[in-house]
């Protein structure tokens, strides 16, 4: 729910519209002299001020007043002469055809440029982001990708960024997430998108993008309306020479009418499978202002991003939880008739000392150590470079004389920290002292021999940081020599196997595990609706790590809910071949505005509205930008296709009901004035975490009691491996024989319906019926109901409670143990005096060993609507206070 900042990697600008009382023309002359350099401030120059930049932008949005002194029809008698740099745009139309067929290697010495019309021309990896109608470019060494029109992106409302740079002899190395041209804080609304050069001469292949500044996607659902660049002309040309291993990136500016003092730079993720490195960075403290470049590691593959006039500049948005920090590249003036050149390259390596600088003061220093190795080397107060050892077992680093040292980087052998060297005039040779690691090869199957899926937690016997994995069926791992508690499960409708193994360096353990179904399906599918992988911006798992963790803890279907972006993982898990074990069957998108968070649905995935069909979170109507409200996103959603809307974390950071005000004993109604209010959901996320569940669980029972059929769910709104997808869980019935043959229209069925039942380490059902959210007519007054309670042999539940109207009418304790499967089978009798819902809640120790642990046992089954007066209607008793008793899953 909450987003990390992304130290490195959104580069972005700003523009102002001068008023007509700035500069003298001498001083604008100087202005736009120093604007062929982007780094004309300096490396030491502070930004400009964030309220100056937010008053200039308004000036200078599309649909403000410009004042004259800020437009220039034509040069005038007195104007100085545009400017004009030596390098100027390729001569267009961009209308090249480029190479027909893109599966072909290109041949040394030779570059190419083509548009991919096939999808066997797609580029594939975790962070692969084109598709067919955009430009490829590719050597004999790299292949990188140039949106089209579509883009999946959320920070653009068009295409025409870099999203894909790989190595061109290893398929699927892509690890490079996106690179955004963004004047302005904002983005560059394409109208031209094609090839220039194709590289068929034996040149450079060249794709040219060309549009207008204006409000970028991303930073306009923050503050719309400020920073907003002036609509000026934008030729951005990604250029890839024979046998290079970088792009070449050059913008120019186009003045055409308003001038502008502009702070130009660039968006850039290198992609969340990476680590980046940022050179000079202290080993204690915060990361450098200025770095002569930005740089990423990732497996097999490193990034980095360089400035081709100077050093790359932070800038520092005022903007509260912005996803991403600004890098100035510098500022320069435009006015009519100017042509504006920024100049960079995007870099690939093997590693980060391959991205570094020449440095003629260096001698060569051999590092020796098993291949494979990712060493970083830091001089006792900052970081130098990190270099990843060859086959050869031998890596050459660049270093000057002094002392430094090395530390391994997740060597499976255990790492080494702080191994001391000096260089002299004549280098210096040094040989790692890392250990030999063994292999531990696991299966995993139930007690009738089928194979499975299963999460693994591997830790040192004697305590010490965790490990996790995931294995399919089977999988090997490579461990330090030493003792290590291997932990196995698959979720609580499994056993779990705790034991302690040997690894020897150099040798191999067999460890097969046997883990038995005690709580089978019959029926039933789980799974959840709000997690996060790299498609959100605050996530560092990969989709096939997110993949894997859902399987892993025996999730039958996943719904993602990244952050105001849709991504195809229903395409990825086929892609993996796994749709025969879990399934993706409805889309999802957790729309973000920093009010509050909502879900939504069903959405077709779409790549022409950007964000793969999300809806933005600001429109630009009337000449203005605005915010949409609550409600006007959840319309949104739906006019976009959505079929289920739930309202996410209400009582977080981002929750709507502390933003309204809403209590239980509040009548909703009074709150309809509330601009950002809405009831138009059809489920709500009562679990999120644990801090707040309490709260939320009386929230809820409120709006049941008047009247509000809501279908409560829970999730784990996991951002990274340490946070367990599908803890807790959702409980459906489906027609398919398996819980991962589960369809859309069944999954919406249910959550429209109130057919759910929510699980955290227990499954709670009503075995004779009926499903939840079903209105039953009780005769008398009293209702039963046979209710069990199942939990793995590794935790209990110890108290079941009835809640009818939201007052405790059942509170009954279990007398249980762990080794029992079924906890409770019984038929409870309920008091009923009313209409109104009936909810049961199961509770147990809070203490999850094999699931998550420290976390809540409990179960709860969405309301059964008793018809107490027969009219076959139900008459809510309205507000009032919600009093819970102490629960062990309250916080």
């Amino acid at each position: 729910m909450k987003r990390a900042v992304i130290v490195l990697g959104l580069l972005s600008a700003v523009v102002g519209c001068d008023d007509g009382d700035g500069a003298s023309e001498p001083e604008q002359d100087a202005a736009v002299q120093d604007a062929a350099r982007p780094d004309a401030e300096g490396p030491d120059a502070a930004p400009p001020d964030a309220g100056d930049l937010d008053a200039g932008q308004d000036a200078a949005s599309p649909d403000a007043v410009v004042p004259d002194a800020a437009v220039d029809a034509e040069p005038g008698p007195d104007a100085r002469p545009p400017r004009r740099p030596d390098l100027l745009p390729m001569p267009g139309p961009a209308d090249l055809p480029g190479a027909p067929d893109l599966t072909v290697p290109v041949p040394a010495g030779r570059a190419r440029a083509g548009r991919i019309d096939d999808p066997a021309e797609v580029p594939t990896g975790n962070e692969a982001r084109c598709g067919e109608g955009s430009f490829r470019l590719d050597n004999a060494r790299i292949s990188a990708c140039v949106e089209g029109f579509t883009t999946f992106s959320l920070l653009t409302y068009t295409g025409g960024g870099l999203v894909d740079l790989a190595w061109a002899d290893r398929p699927g190395s892509d690890r490079f997430e996106q690179l955004v041209v963004a004047p302005g804080l904002g983005e560059v609304g394409a109208e031209m998108i094609g090839i220039v050069a194709d590289g068929a001469d034996g040149g450079s292949a060249v794709v040219q993008v060309v549009g207008r500044a204006g409000g970028g996607r991303l930073l306009q659902g923050y503050v719309a309306g400020s920073l907003v660049p002036a609509p000026v002309r934008v030729i951005t040309e990604y250029a890839l020479a024979p046998d290079a291993t970088e792009i070449e990136v050059r913008t120019w500016l186009e003045g055409e009418g308003a001038q502008g003092a502009f702070l130009m730079a660039d968006m850039a993720l290198f992609g969340d499978q990476t680590r980046s490195f940022v050179p000079g960075t202290p080993l204690e403290g915060a990361l450098p202002r200025v770095a002569p470049f930005l740089a990423a590691q990732g497996e097999g593959i490193a990034y980095g991003y360089r400035n081709l006039v100077g050093d790359v500049t932070a800038y520092t948005l005022p903007i509260d939880d912005f996803p991403v920090t600004p890098i100035n590249l510098g500022q320069a003036t435009v006015r009519f008739g100017d042509l504006v050149l920024f100049e960079r390259s995007v870099m690939i390596a093997p590693d980060i000392e391959a991205l570094r600088p020449a440095d003629p003061e260096a001698v060569d220093v051999a590092v020796r150590g098993p291949a494979g190795a990712v060493v970083r080397i830091d001089d006792g107060e900052k970081l130098v470079t990190e270099i990843v050892i060859g086959d050869e077992g031998v890596r050459i680093a660049r270093l000057r004389q002094g002392r430094f040292r090395a530390s391994s980087v997740g060597w499976s052998g255990g790492d080494v920290t702080g191994q001391a060297f000096e260089v002299g005039a004549a280098g210096a040779e040094v040989v790692l002292a890392l250990a030999q690691a063994g292999d531990l090869h696991v299966t995993v199957e139930d007690q009738h021999g089928r194979r499975l899926a299963a999460k693994l937690w591997i830790e040192p016997a004697g305590g010490g940081a965790r490990r996790i994995e995931f294995v399919v069926d089977e999988g090997t791992f490579a461990l330090p020599a030493g003792e290590w508690r291997v932990v196995t499960s698959r979720g609580w409708h499994y056993g779990a196997d705790d034991r302690v193994v040997t690894i020897n360096a150099g040798g191999a353990v067999e460890h097969a595990v046997v883990l038995d179904e005690v709580i089978p399906f019959e029926g039933w599918t789980s799974g959840e609706f709000h997690q996060h992988a790299t498609p959100s911006t605050d996530s560092d798992t990969s989709l096939d790590r997110i993949v894997l963790m859902n399987l892993g803890d025996g999730v039958g279907f996943m719904v993602p809910s990244d952050h105001d972006v849709q991504a195809d993982y229903a395409g990825h898990v086929a892609r993996m071949g796994l749709g025969d074990r879990i399934t993706v069957p409805i889309t999802g998108v957790e729309i973000s505005p920093v009010v509050a968070h909502i879900g939504a649905y069903g959405i077709p995935l779409d790549a022409l509205p950007a964000a793969g069909g999300a809806p933005p979170r600001a429109v630009h109507e009337d000449g203005r930008w605005r915010l949409l409200t609550i409600p006007e996103l959840v319309q949104a959603s739906r006019d976009l296709g959505a079929r289920v809307v739930q309202l996410n974390h209400p009582r977080a950071s981002q929750g709507l009901f502390d933003l309204v005000g809403y209590r239980p004993s509040i009548d909703v109604g009074t709150l309809a004035e509330h601009p950002q209010w809405t009831l138009d959901f059809e489920t709500l996320e009562v679990f999120n975490d644990s801090e707040g569940y309490c709260d939320v669980l009386a929230d809820w029972l409120g709006l049941l009691n008047q009247g509000h059929t809501i279908t409560a769910v829970g999730n784990s709104d996991t951002h990274s491996v340490g946070r367990p997808a599908g803890f807790p869980r959702n409980y459906l019935r489906t027609a398919a024989d398996v819980p991962q043959g589960v369809t859309g229209d069944e999954v919406t069925a249910a959550l429209r319906g109130g057919a759910v039942m929510v699980g955290g380490g227990a499954m709670a059902d009503l075995p004779d019926g009926p499903l939840p959210g079903s209105m039953v007519r009780v005769d008398g007054d009293t209702y039963r109901a046979r209710v069990r309670v199942r939990t793995p042999p590794w935790a209990k539940a110890d108290r079941l409670l009835a809640f009818h109207n939201g007052r405790v009418v059942v509170d009954r304790a279990l007398d249980t143990v762990d080794a029992d499967i079924v906890d409770l089978d019984a038929v409870i009798d309920v008091p009923v005096d009313a209409d109104g819902p009936l909810v049961f809640l199961v509770v147990g120790t809070p203490q999850l060993p094999y699931v998550r642990q420290g976390a809540p046992l409990f179960a709860l089954i969405n309301p059964l609507w008793l018809d107490h007066d027969g009219d076959g209607a139900i008459t809510p008793v309205g507000a009032g206070p919600i009093e819970l008793p102490p629960l062990s899953l309250c916080r």
